[in-house]
This record gives structure tokens, C-alpha cells and sequence, in this order.
């Protein structure tokens, strides 16, 4: 009971089980036990992001930077975590310094590309074509790219949706908007889109 990675493998599988409440109570337990635990703060901040706790989630991922972990994934959530609190420049100088140093790293564009869509939507396109410039088969930029295009070309979006869930079936927001396009130009195939949701 008193072994903190068991709190924050067990938080891990409520979290992806659909369970944040429980999970958020997995990983305090874990970071009592272990305050030095920074993947429990990494995680546990992104199941405070998903239940839009920003304070909390900012919280957690200044603390894992300060310690040290500062990969590439936890600093994009940390600028997506920024844009999310309206602190765009900050958000932005984030990806910059993220892309500055890592330019082939598409996850790192697609995670800027999300965070641009509402207020810079060329910047989003150029990000998420980059992105598939750098992988073709990066199922998370085709679903960004589905998100750009969809005001103007149906049909493009429900391309790129079809790329992205032939790599990555489970890609739920994929068949949710593909159910969307689908239903907007009368395809039946929205049908069998929402039964699979």
C-alpha cells in the first residue's frame, strides 16, 4: 500500500478506463508517497487538462519541467496547456523553442497546429502539413488537416479522416467528425460511423 508506483500504475489504467476521478485519486496518493514521482505530476496533469482544471494542470507540469522533464511531449502539453489559459505568447514561444530544436518532430507540430486552430488557421494548415510532410501516415496530423479544411471541402476532410483512422483505428474524434462530414454531404456511411461510436 505504501509503494507509490503501484498508485500511479493503477491511476494510469483508471484514466484510460474513462475513470479521471478515480485516477485523480490514484496519482495523489502516488505523489504523496513519492513527491519526487514527476510522471505521476506529467499524467496526472493531463486528467486535470482533460476535466478543463487549467490552475491544477499548470501546476503539475511546471513542477515536472522543474525537475527536469522536459521532453518533448510533456513541454507540448505545458503550450497547449498555455493557449488553453489564453496565454497565447507564452504558448507560442513554447513551440517555437520546441520546433526550433527538434524541426523533424511532427508530434511537436501537431500539437501547435491544435492549439492554433481557432485564432490562426493558416497557421494550423502549415503546421499540420509540415507534419505530414515529415510522416505521411501521422494519423493525429490528417485528423488536424481534416479540422483546417472542413469549412471549405467536405470531401478533403473525410480523406484525411479516412487516412488517419486506416492508421490508427481507435482515433474516436476521427470517426466522430467523419461522422459529422459524412452526414453534411448525405453520405449513409455517417450511419455506420455513429454506430461504431
Amino acid at each position: 500500500p505504501d509503494y507509490s508506483w503501484c498508485h500511479f500504475n493503477r491511476a494510469l489504467s483508471l484514466a484510460r478506463a474513462g475513470r479521471p476521478l478515480d485516477a485523480l485519486a490514484s496519482y495523489d496518493r502516488a505523489i504523496a508517497l513519492d513527491p519526487s514521482l514527476v510522471e505521476a505530476r506529467v499524467n496526472r496533469a493531463l486528467v486535470e487538462l482533460e476535466r478543463d482544471r487549467k490552475n491544477e494542470a499548470l501546476v503539475d507540469q511546471v513542477a515536472a519541467i522543474d525537475a527536469g522533464c522536459k521532453t518533448p511531449g510533456v513541454l507540448s502539453a505545458y503550450g497547449e496547456l498555455l493557449s488553453r489559459m489564453g496565454r497565447r505568447g507564452e504558448a507560442e514561444a513554447t513551440f517555437h523553442k520546441l520546433v526550433t530544436s527538434q524541426p523533424a518532430n511532427p508530434s511537436i507540430l501537431v500539437a501547435r497546429g491544435m492549439t492554433r486552430l481557432d485564432d490562426d488557421i493558416d497557421g494550423a494548415r502549415a503546421d499540420f502539413a509540415e507534419a505530414l510532410r515529415l510522416d505521411p501516415r501521422y494519423a493525429l496530423a490528417h485528423y488536424g488537416m481534416a479540422l483546417v479544411v472542413r469549412r471549405d471541402d467536405h470531401r478533403l476532410a473525410i480523406s484525411h479522416l479516412d487516412e488517419a483512422l486506416a492508421v490508427d483505428p481507435n482515433l474516436a474524434d476521427a470517426v466522430q467528425l467523419r461522422a459529422l462530414e459524412r452526414a453534411r454531404i448525405g453520405d449513409r456511411g455517417a450511419l455506420d460511423d455513429v454506430e461504431r461510436l
